[in-house]
């Protein structure tokens, strides 16, 4: 299952935007939407526009995760990059066909790689409890879970905590050596 992960750019914004067009639905069943307008084109633009600035100032990555095939599977991000602490925070989303394939697992595994050329010393990662799903795929990859908040987020009529993991950046080569033992 060889992924790849790409830097978001301009050139993506009609597949993006097809893409979180066809998983709203599956995207907002499990966290809160994002709202009408972020779906409106020029909308969208504006907000890939900005997230490609935060690149170039360096507090934040965001991807596109491709298969094999080369269908845009899922996002990935590196955000809230901290220059001082060494510290960034994970997120992603994986398109719904393309849900339990390993692909969450995989592309986080590339995410490290790429925070470990980043030199960043650690990287967190949230999930609300019931989220038994990402918890694993954050687990595969050796982040361990550091707490709990203790202010519950309330969604849908339903009280959620959130869990928070951090994974220990490794070098680059240690981070491959640790995927084959994280997947056997």
């Amino acid at each position: 299952m060889p992924l790849t992960l790409e830097l978001l750019s301009e050139d993506m914004a009609d597949e993006l935007l097809q893409f979180e067009l066809d998983n709203r639905a599956f995207f907002e069943s499990m966290i809160p939407g994002r709202g009408d307008d972020y779906y409106n084109p020029e909308s969208f633009r504006a907000v890939l526009r900005g997230l490609i600035q935060e690149r170039v100032e360096g507090t934040a990555f965001m991807y596109i995760i491709r298969n094999e095939e080369g269908q845009l599977a899922g996002r990935m991000n590196l955000v809230n990059i901290d220059p001082e602490t060494k510290t960034a925070e994970v997120g992603y989303r994986i398109g719904e066909a393309f849900g339990n394939r390993g692909y969450a697992t995989e592309a986080v595994r590339l995410v490290l790689l790429e925070a470990a050329h980043l030199k960043l010393r650690y990287v967190q990662a949230s999930t609300i409890d019931i989220n038994e799903a990402s918890q694993s795929v954050l687990i595969k990859n050796q982040f361990q879970l550091i707490g709990r908040d203790p202010e519950q987020i309330e969604w849908n009529g339903l009280k959620f905590d959130f869990l928070t993991y951090r994974y220990e950046c490794l070098s680059p080569a240690t981070v491959c050596e640790n995927e084959s033992s994280s997947t056997s």
